[in-house]
């Protein structure tokens, strides 16, 4: 019988140490993989959080007054007239201008450099029926196209409007008031004349027109 090697039951020893730690290793990693299917299995399983609901912003509906177009303003300021195409005539040629008549304006039209030294003769011009001022002015050649080199004042009232539209003087009984419209245009001629007298020198005056 062969004697074994001193070192023989060392070797034994040292053998089943580490085939004890080995399978002790093995036994808790067998132990601890069910735990660990167990959790991932729970994990699996739990339904996720659901994701908060954002609360939906309900627009306000408009309102009817804003469905509806913004009314006009009342306080509107009123157009401006257009300008009379006599006065836009007058500075053109660089005349002097004044309005005389009050609520029923004439324009008097003088030389551009006139002074209040200088008297001037003073025309005024009366338009025929249904016309008006600046229509018998063009109608004379421009007759504001001589106040300078001529040096006279030139007075343009306009006749009344009649209920037909047409614009008239009211001269004499026979003519040519045709309407309904009261008016004393003798009185009215004298009133604008005495007007431009306090705003220039008037060296005499002058009535003219067409018919």
């Amino acid at each position: 019988m062969t004697p074994r090697p001193a070192w023989a039951p060392l070797f034994a020893l040292l053998a089943a140490i580490i085939l004890a730690a080995c399978g002790g290793d093995d036994q808790q990693q067998q132990q601890q993989a069910p735990a660990a299917s167990e959790t991932q299995q729970q994990e699996q399983t739990q339904p996720e959080p659901a994701a908060p609901q954002e609360a939906a912003e309900e627009e306000p509906a408009a309102s009817q007054a804003e469905q509806q177009a913004a009314p006009a303003e009342e306080d509107q300021e009123p157009a401006e007239a257009e300008e009379p195409q006599i006065s836009r005539l007058a500075a053109a040629a660089g005349l002097g201008e004044y309005i005389v008549g009050g609520d029923r304006p004439a324009r008097l039209l003088v030389p551009g450099d006139w002074s209040s030294g200088e008297p001037l003769p003073l025309g005024v011009l009366l338009h025929d029926y249904s016309s008006d001022a600046e229509t018998a002015n063009q109608y004379f050649g421009g007759l504001h196209l001589q106040i300078e080199v001529a040096r006279f004042a030139l007075l343009l009232p306009n006749g009344q409007r009649g209920s037909d539209g047409a614009t008239f003087w009211d001269a004499v009984p026979a003519c040519c008031e045709y309407t309904d419209v009261d008016s004393d245009d003798i009185a009215y001629l004298a009133s604008i004349v005495n007007e431009a007298r306090s705003l220039i020198d008037v060296n005499g005056v002058y009535l003219f027109g067409e018919s």
